[in-house]
């Protein structure tokens, strides 16, 4: 069967991301089966404050050596230096860039921000020329627009409509019928005056573009773009980054992630942080991409690899001290060695200066009105040798009549709650434990003997933080360290919920070859590459394990045990294109057999057993 090179790569037909280049493909565009690997998983979260609030907001415009590299591999690619972005808690919209006529935002991007409760943007361009071809159609913008409509909301990403423009008089009248507005960043403050006295009460809405690369006449910017964000601020304008990725753009690849974190604690007091505010709340602390694969800390696949869709919620990345002598400090950073699931643990490190016996590290910030029974999950590793107790905080406020818009108003009554420790015979924590069916290192502290259950009704959560606390004093600078695997947060009524349900499996778009990948192999190599669909609850799942009982292992052609299913991917849709599965050649005269199985991960992190997975059976014969 033929595949689309708009929606699969032409030599391996793996799915991919895609873009429109003119207008006529714009026009032409009509939605087909393969746009299903383009469609995001992840609805929009809810988090506070909210993007219709009237306060100011921070939008960052991704442009990244054109866009659509890597990241447009829909299933993940293998990278051994990736740009990920994960400081989500600061900013309110992202926009993919690229100079193509319509900038269809890879659907990684759009699940990694749907789960911080960002809204993505696209992008589209026409000029004159491109438009002289509607003339003689009736109402051609409209055409135009319906069209991007359709786009926007077949693929989950979000629509707003803006212009750039600088605000003056002349254009106060589309100010006033548009969302907002975004001018170009070279600008004074003379502007901004001027743009000032023809807002109204919309000051928000005026998108003020900095440029991250300092580029024109023009203040701050690279590491100084803090000096611009307090100019923008002065005039509670929303600032508008344009972000051509300068830490990955500008410097070596292999120190990305150093020059990230300055980058944005040089802004993080100058930009509101927001609350996650949807249960249940899980995380393993993945930013998309490692140098292994991990399960329940258990390395499960060897290699570089990077997949946005698999990223976790992010927690607030930090590099603070104190002042003084003997200086405490505390740092927070993704940490690829040490993992529980994914591509990296959280690593939180620090220093507890004398006279203090402990220190609380804020992870998250919260805005949720809890359930009756709050059921708090963490497993952690602390670094050898350390004398140090850890354990979650939760930090509430009194809520009777507490608004979300209003929370700061609230501090004078903030508690600090440690969670009341549950057994491992506490029948949550066996009901939990039985839904997980993880089995761990011996070297990580896990969840059974950190289950924690809390009665906090009337609170209103805001923020959970990792304490240390010293069990031995000491007179001079104690450093403490701790990995974080998991951290969860759910209503423990969730814990006798429904299964999600995976059903319907069928295969398509069934493609074999001969090969093989290692040239000192003298027999060549049987493939198969093949669609997968199912159905499942919406929303029900976070991701999919696919396996397969009867395959090789991928690429090499390895035996593997026939008696025991092979994990062969993950899918973040109810899809999954298996591309170049190494399976045995058919016995002579008689069908060769394969067997696909279908596990759901739930929003809880529960893991079902293979029995009682979804399953589809496949058999093939040599052709005559």
């Amino acid at each position: 069967m033929p595949f689309s090179v708009r929606h699969h790569d032409k030599d391996t037909t793996e799915p991919i991301s895609f873009y429109l280049s003119s207008l006529e493909e714009l026009l032409s565009w009509k939605p087909t089966d393969d746009d299903a690997f383009n469609v995001a998983m992840e609805p929009l979260a809810d988090r506070h404050p909210p993007l219709r609030s009237s306060r100011p907001r921070t939008v960052v415009c991704h442009d990244m050596m054109g866009g659509y590299l890597e990241d447009r591999f829909i299933q993940g690619a293998v990278v051994e230096h990736p740009y990920a972005f994960y400081h989500w808690q600061y900013i309110d919209i992202f926009i993919y860039f690229s100079h193509r006529m319509v900038t269809i935002p890879p659907v990684s991007w759009t699940n990694a921000a749907h789960k911080h409760g960002v809204s993505v943007l696209g992008k589209s361009k026409a000029n004159a020329a491109r438009c002289a071809s509607l003339k003689g159609e009736p109402r051609p913008w409209d055409c135009l627009v319906f069209r991007l409509l359709h786009i926007a909301s077949m693929f989950y990403y979000n629509n707003r409509s803006t212009g750039i423009v600088n605000l003056f008089l002349a254009c106060r009248v589309f100010f006033d019928v548009c969302d907002g507005m975004f001018t170009n960043y070279n600008w004074t403050e003379d502007h901004l005056e001027r743009m000032g006295s023809l807002t109204g009460d919309r000051q928000a809405d005026v998108y003020v573009g900095v440029d991250v690369f300092a580029r024109g006449h023009v203040v701050g910017g690279k590491f100084d773009t803090n000096k611009r964000k307090d100019l923008i601020a002065t005039y509670n304008f929303t600032i508008f980054l344009f972000f051509r990725v300068l830490n990955f753009e500008s410097c070596r690849k292999a120190e990305i992630f150093a020059n990230q974190a300055p980058f944005w604690n040089l802004l993080m007091d100058h930009l509101p942080t927001h609350g996650i505010s949807t249960l249940p709340f899980l995380t393993s602390f993945c930013q998309g991409f490692g140098k292994r694969h991990y399960f329940c800390g258990e390395e499960e696949e060897q290699g570089s690899w990077f997949n946005l869709s698999a990223q976790e919620v992010q927690p607030l990345y930090v590099h603070q001290a104190s002042e003084g002598i003997n200086r405490g400090w505390v740092r927070t950073r993704g940490c690829p060695e040490d993992v529980w699931n994914g591509g990296a643990s959280l690593l939180v490190e620090g220093a507890i200066p004398p006279g203090m016996q402990n220190v609380a590290v804020r992870l998250f910030s919260l805005q949720i009105r809890p359930p009756p029974k709050l059921f708090l999950s963490f497993v952690f590793k602390v670094a050898d040798g350390a004398d140090t107790r850890v354990s979650l905080e939760l930090k509430t406020s009194g809520a009777p009549s507490c608004l979300f818009e209003k929370v700061s108003a609230v501090t004078a009554s903030e508690k600090a709650m440690q969670p009341r420790f549950l057994h491992g015979d506490h029948k949550l924590v066996v009901n939990f434990q039985n839904r997980c069916r993880m089995q761990a290192d011996s070297k990580w502290i896990t969840q059974k003997k950190k289950k924690k259950n809390l009665d906090i009704r009337n609170f209103l959560g805001q923020d959970i933080s990792l304490t240390f606390e010293e069990t031995v004093g000491a007179r001079w600078l104690r450093k403490v360290s701790s990995f974080l695997g998991v951290l969860e947060v759910f209503d423990a009524e969730s814990l006798t919920a429904a299964k999600p349900l995976v059903q319907g499996m069928t295969l398509s778009g069934i493609l074999w070859r001969k090969g093989s990948y290692d040239t000192s192999r003298k027999l060549s190599q049987l493939y198969l590459s093949a669609t997968l669909r199912w159905s499942c609850e919406p929303h029900l799942a976070s991701h999919f394990r696919v396996y397969c009982l009867g395959a090789h292992c991928p690429k090499d052609g390895t035996p593997s045990d026939p008696r025991s299913p092979a994990l062969i991917g993950r899918a973040y849709a109810c899809l999954y294109r298996v591309v170049d599965l190494a399976v045995p050649d058919a016995p002579a005269g008689k069908p060769g057999w394969l067997e696909f199985f279908v596990l759901p991960v739930t929003k809880e992190g529960f893991v079902e057993v293979l029995p009682e997975s979804a399953k589809l059976a496949l058999e093939y014969s040599e052709p005559l």
